[in-house]
């Protein structure tokens, strides 16, 4: 259990102020609380008194987990439950992605067309000058697709 001074000072606007729970009857007679955003935590209650302890235990999860994946961190709690697809901080399988998930397509430097000014044109329909970098690269590719690459045969080497 998370204790709610062993987290840095958070400003009265941070805390949060609504969670979403779910109570669930037991055969016992209890009551058991979750909530989604703090996985892998429950409190169990028998009693008023325990069941407004549990709901201040589950504020203070629901911070705990907030403050965790803001962080990109891993929140305790969340390697106790099954991983959540398309959310890369729930579950076993978790890893922060930066930047974009694939490479963006590109299109082949044999589809960029050179205009009469000079400036080229781009398969998207872009005008780039001719000393843009975009350009740059594109001519460098053309250049390298050109020239005869050598190989050990060309050489003599068997």
């Amino acid at each position: 259990m998370t204790d709610r001074n062993s987290l840095p000072r958070l400003r009265p606007g941070q805390r949060v102020r609504t969670i979403p729970l779910q109570a669930e009857i037991l055969p016992d007679g209890g009551i058991r609380i979750s909530s989604p955003l703090a996985r892998g935590w429950a409190g169990h209650a028998r009693t008023a008194g325990e069941l407004a302890r549990a709901l201040g235990h589950a504020f203070v999860e629901v911070e705990v987990a907030s403050y965790a994946r803001a962080k990109g961190a891993n929140y305790d709690q969340d390697r106790l439950t099954e991983h959540v697809e398309g959310d890369p901080l729930a579950g076993t399988k978790m890893t922060r992605r930066r930047g974009p998930a694939q490479r963006r397509a590109a299109h082949p430097p044999e589809a960029w067309a050179m205009q009469d000014d000079g400036s080229w044109l781009s398969p998207a329909g872009r005008r780039y000058a001719a000393t843009s970098p975009t350009v740059l690269r594109v001519v460098a590719k053309l250049a390298a697709k050109t020239l005869p690459v050598d190989t050990p045969k060309d050489q003599g080497v068997a």
